[in-house]
């Protein structure tokens, strides 16, 4: 919990670091004087800083000021205990003891959590980021079956046309920390022309034996049967891709120490040069 409430605390912080530097050079020249429209406690810096300590009944308050109508302030409420950033338009975040409720009211993007969060008051723990696999064509693609890969349109991909037609593909990851749900999510590539196959994807559960894997998703696709006006032949064969990539999302009961995950297609045909399948953006998580 103490590295998310950082992060917030850390994204905030940065967002009002200007009003510190526009304040920098004015307050070397200043002196601390009391304000007498304050609270006696509570000190106030010709250049727009306010400084309050506790008295433990009061609160703890930091305000910068550019003027009346636009500040911002960092406070430690004394009879909550809560932590407060805002400024004159809205509170940006609060954080609350005990529960651990926060509210924040700003866009934030890209937040990793790198550890287990659980919020204390039903026990609800989140998932876990534990790796990603074909994300980057960068980077080797190592221990499937076919390590085969491809580019569609920009689209880097496990397998794809001239790689993977009928049949699977499976690669086992090992060592895996303590568990209770496994989460799967990945894009599923077709590729030209499909009359009705499936595609699908194959998991081990707690439910099975070590090696036995189940059906988790499936996929209907059936080029023949889509009326669609100038449709696009992304890549691969003079086939249209109506289309190309599916999103998979699934959660399973899952505590082996082994993830064994495959994907594959019921094509008839041999050759990914006519009906092919692709993999990309393969993510694990744990809980």
């Amino acid at each position: 919990m103490k590295y998310f409430i950082k992060l917030f605390i850390i994204i905030q912080i940065a967002s009002q670091i200007s009003l510190i530097y526009a304040f920098k050079n004015k307050f070397r020249q200043d002196r601390i004087n009391a304000d007498d429209n304050n609270e006696s406690n509570a000190l106030s810096l010709s250049s727009g800083i306010t400084i309050k300590p506790s008295n433990y009944e009061n609160n703890s308050l930091l305000k910068l000021l550019s003027s009346e109508s636009n500040y911002a302030s960092f406070e430690l409420l004394a009879d909550t205990g809560a932590f407060k950033i805002e400024n004159s338009s809205v509170t940006i975040l609060e954080i609350s003891e005990g529960i651990f409720d926060i509210l924040v009211n700003t866009k934030l993007e890209n937040i990793y959590i790198k550890e287990d969060i659980i919020n204390r008051q039903n026990d609800l723990k989140l998932w876990k980021l534990y790796l990603q696999d074909v994300c980057n064509e960068n980077e080797e693609i190592v221990g499937w079956t076919d390590n085969s890969t491809s580019k569609c349109d920009g689209i880097f991909m496990l397998g794809g046309f001239n790689n993977f037609a009928k049949g699977e593909v499976k690669k086992i990851y090992e060592n895996i920390p303590e568990h209770s749900q496994v989460r799967v999510v990945a894009q599923y590539h077709f590729i030209d022309q499909w009359m009705g196959e499936v595609g699908f994807m194959k998991i081990n559960s707690h439910l099975t034996d070590n090696t036995k894997q189940e059906y988790v998703w499936v996929q209907k696709y059936d080029t023949t049967k889509i009326n669609a006006q100038n449709p696009i032949n992304v890549c691969g064969a003079p086939y249209p891709e109506y289309q190309l990539t599916f999103q998979i999302d699934i959660v399973v009961p899952h505590n082996k120490e082994n993830i064994i995950l495959s994907f594959g297609s019921t094509l008839e045909t041999e050759d990914p040069a006519e009906a092919s399948f692709g993999l990309s953006n393969i993510q694990i998580y744990l809980q």
